[in-house]
């Protein structure tokens, strides 16, 4: 099997601030919240801790203020096992974010202040070939350094949004249905990506290509939170992408899996997926590696 060097995630990361409701939330109404949890978070954070704690290969490119809760949030990702981190201090406040979670597990996010995206640089990291650079979320700020990463040769994966933007050309494009606007053809932009992959919460997920639409279902679970829910799935796409996986068949399962376990938790990080799967789900799923 082919297998790729370090995954290289790019983006922000933020300090969350969760807060859990008995009730369903109501406008210009009063709800009590049940419970409040300071945690770390933000997707490309969440992808890139999850690969880490199940063993694959990472690295994380960031910014953070230097502020109290930049301190925290370094803290965290100098203690989970990268192979490296690179932080771009600013003097800006680290970026922080409310989340809203409805007794059903949705949740609604609000990011606070202007965040500090923009000191985000891959240019200038020392790639190779064999790695695989994911900018999740995307952002046209990152267009530079997603053509530094194609320049180096490395497979690129963009968040689903780089669709919309017709210079925009990479591997593949993996994101929520919600990114887009309604009626929208994923066939459209196979022109300029390999793979265009896209969540669906309940309803699963698809993959397109020119070898046609793969589609993967849901896993029933006990939904408590469906933050990072999505995180885990392209967490768990890239974690069979690491180990040989090039059509997206275990990725996708892989994918339903991790998500499946993220809703079953008050986190924001996927846990070890190690710990939540079987221990002969690796031999079940080996057959779909080409």
């Amino acid at each position: 099997m082919e297998k790729v060097g370090t995954i290289w995630v790019v983006g922000a990361v933020a300090m969350d601030t969760v807060v859990y409701f008995q009730t369903l939330i109501q406008h210009g109404r009063y709800v009590q919240a049940e419970e409040v949890i300071r945690r770390v978070g933000g997707s490309p954070a969440n992808v890139a801790l999850g690969l880490a704690a199940s063993g694959v290969k990472t690295s994380f490119v960031t910014a953070l203020g230097a502020d109290p809760d930049g301190e925290i949030i370094r803290e965290r990702l100098t203690s989970a096992g990268f192979e490296s981190v690179s932080i771009t201090q600013t003097s800006m406040a680290s970026n922080q974010c409310i989340v809203m979670v409805e007794p059903t597990g949705e949740r609604t996010m609000f990011g606070l202040g202007p965040g500090n995206i923009s000191h985000i640089k891959l240019v200038g990291i020392d790639l190779s070939p064999e790695d695989t650079v994911v900018f999740v979320g995307w952002n046209s700020l990152f267009y530079e350094d997603l053509e530094y990463a194609k320049g180096k040769g490395c497979i690129t994966f963009v968040g689903l949004g780089a669709i919309l933007d017709s210079s925009v050309t990479a591997d593949v494009a993996f994101g929520s249905l919600s990114d887009l606007p309604p009626g929208y053809d994923f066939l459209a932009p196979l022109e300029r990506f390999e793979k265009v992959v896209v969540t669906r919460g309940e309803l699963g997920a698809t993959q397109y290509s020119d070898s046609g639409e793969l589609n993967q279902p849901a896993i029933e679970s006990e939904v408590l939170d469906t933050t990072g829910a999505g995180d885990a799935f392209l967490a768990g796409y890239l974690l069979e992408h690491s180990l040989g996986d090039r059509e997206g068949k275990s990725g996708m399962m892989t994918g339903a899996k991790w998500a499946s376990a993220m809703v079953g938790l008050k986190d924001s990080v996927p846990p070890n997926f190690n710990d939540v799967v079987p221990q002969n789900y690796r031999q079940e799923i080996q057959p779909n590696f080409k």
